[in-house]
């Protein structure tokens, strides 16, 4: 990692020694060219800089330049710009890799016959500095890119030709923006030219992946989008996603498809798979809910027919899981359950799969659900305590089986369960040396008191001594006292207040800052 730094130091102190008078100390061509070549190579977050400023020192110097600054020379300081790890500035190295192509470009057009013209190297090197990116303007250089390679290709060019991986380069960069619509081009266009007898650009799993993932990732932002806006744009964000996801299957199936008939080197993987779900997952409702299952089942299908090497694996059912938990539907959480008993027979249950079915149970409108998410609360434990690395009960678990007895419906015998059930839950939380109990978890367990504890006048001795906890914490938020005023008079109110501090006229509206230090901004 050091090496080439260290070279470059050397370089340097050579140079000082030369301009110091040290006329034997003069570093030659073959030199500056030995460095930009070790630094192209490191990982060190400055070598892409390094490499920047000494082929910049290099063209300064004409006389030591002439003759051993040639299209390697650039191609290794624009390579250095794609390398590196860590801290290293992704957007500046682009900005300095397109200045180094541009001058390229530029003293080729000038003198034709310069050694310094780009090349396939330099486009894919280029290419590749861009993936690193973070500026969304890499998706439009990168089809310039494409289309430059084009035209020098059919001038004529004997240096440029369009090549399999500046494709699949691309095609990554157009993916990691959620570029479908370029992303999808370019497919088309590489399938155009092995159809039309370009063999070597023949796209295979990872190019179709790449345009799988674009898509997908459109579907999610336009899912997220649909949060919190008016119901026309609603609209709009769900049609948008239910596209990109039907994009993304009518892909995979064709990739499916062209595998049937022979061509083995494009099947798509589980990652493929796992896209696919996730994007009907995140449209959500029956219709997503059910294609997701749907290619599920296919890949069970291919697997135990010995098609695939693979099958669904935790992630796979976590994403439908998750979508049955955000279902409305009814028989969610039942199927939800059986999903994860399905995850459970193969050893793939973790952590978010049995968090994400309590919290399908929660939502449900089954009078048992109490008693249904707290045996998953159970087994988690019991998993835990067996050495099962992948299942962790954390707060999330216990403020969701408390969600779940909070809101639970029936008669007063399935209340009076739920309730005792949300008190041991209560009372695990507050003996764990491992958990720490949030603003949500107290405010969760004062609406249980509340729609379980019916009309009972000792309702505000239950909710004292869990109030008094949470203020002791610094957890008194609008979601706490949001509760309190709903659950309890004005009387009430006071005296609750009055029992927990010693200072007089404190009412919900105004508390002690000491009650509130430790609540998130968010909910402040």
């Amino acid at each position: 990692v050091h090496t080439a730094i260290k070279a470059h130091d050397v370089l340097q102190k050579m140079e000082r020694a030369y301009r110091h008078g040290h006329v034997k100390a003069k570093p030659d061509g073959y030199a500056y060219n030995a460095v930009i070549s070790m630094l192209s190579k490191s990982t060190n977050p400055k070598a892409g800089k390094l490499a920047y400023d000494t082929l910049v020192r290099l063209l300064d110097d004409v006389e030591t330049a002439t003759g051993y600054v040639d299209t390697i020379t650039f191609n290794l300081a624009i390579a250095a710009q794609g390398g590196g790890k860590g801290a290293g500035d992704k957007n500046a190295a682009a900005e300095r890799a397109m200045r180094l192509f541009d001058l390229m470009q530029k003293i080729h057009h000038e003198n034709r016959s310069s050694p310094i013209k780009p090349d396939t190297i330099s486009f894919t090197s280029m290419i590749n500095v861009l993936e690193k990116s973070n500026d969304p303007k890499s998706t439009t250089r990168v089809m310039k890119l494409l289309r430059r390679m084009e035209e020098l290709e059919k001038g004529g060019s004997d240096v440029v030709r369009l090549d399999a991986v500046a494709f699949r380069v691309a095609l990554r960069v157009l993916s990691r923006f959620g570029d479908a619509k370029r992303a999808q081009k370019v497919l088309s266009w590489m399938e155009e030219l092995y159809e039309s007898g370009r063999e070597e650009l023949k796209p295979d799993e990872a190019c179709y992946n790449s345009v799988i993932w674009a898509h997908t990732c459109n579907a999610l932002k336009s899912s997220s989008q649909k949060i919190g806006m008016k119901q026309q744009r609603n609209d709009r964000g769900t049609a948008a996603s239910l596209a990109a996801a039907e994009q993304a299957q009518e892909l995979l199936v064709h990739m499916i498809q062209r595998f049937r008939q022979g061509e083995t080197d494009i099947l798509p993987g589980r990652s493929g798979f796992n896209a696919v779900i996730r994007a009907w997952a995140d449209v959500g409702g029956a219709k997503g809910i059910q294609k997701a299952e749907l290619l599920l089942k296919l890949m069970d299908e291919l697997y135990q027919s010995c098609t695939t090497n693979f099958s669904a694996d935790s992630a796979t059912y976590s994403v439908i899981i998750s979508a049955l938990a955000k279902s409305t539907k009814d028989g969610a959480a039942v199927r939800a359950q059986e999903l994860l008993d399905q995850m459970d027979s193969k050893g793939l249950v973790d952590t978010i799969a049995f968090n994400a079915t309590i919290s399908a149970w929660a939502k449900s409108k089954k009078p048992d659900k109490a008693e249904k998410a707290h045996s998953l609360l159970q087994k988690m434990a019991d998993l835990h305590n067996t050495g099962d690395s992948n299942v962790t009960v954390d707060i999330v678990s216990y403020n969701t089986v408390l969600n779940a007895c909070a809101f639970t419906r029936g008669g007063a015998e399935d209340k009076k369960k739920a309730l005792l059930i949300a008190e041991d839950t209560f009372r695990r939380i507050q003996e764990s040396k491992d958990l720490a109990p949030q603003e949500l978890t107290y405010a969760t367990m004062m609406k249980a008191y509340t729609n379980l504890a019916g009309n009972r006048e000792d309702k505000i001795d239950m909710i004292r001594p869990i109030f008094a906890e949470c203020a002791e914490r610094g957890l008194v938020g609008n979601m706490v006292l949001k509760e309190i005023r709903y659950s309890l008079s004005e009387d009430q109110q006071k005296s609750l207040f009055e029992s927990v501090t010693k200072v007089g006229n404190t009412n919900a509206g105004r508390i002690p800052n000491d009650w509130s230090r430790n609540v998130s901004r968010k909910y402040q």
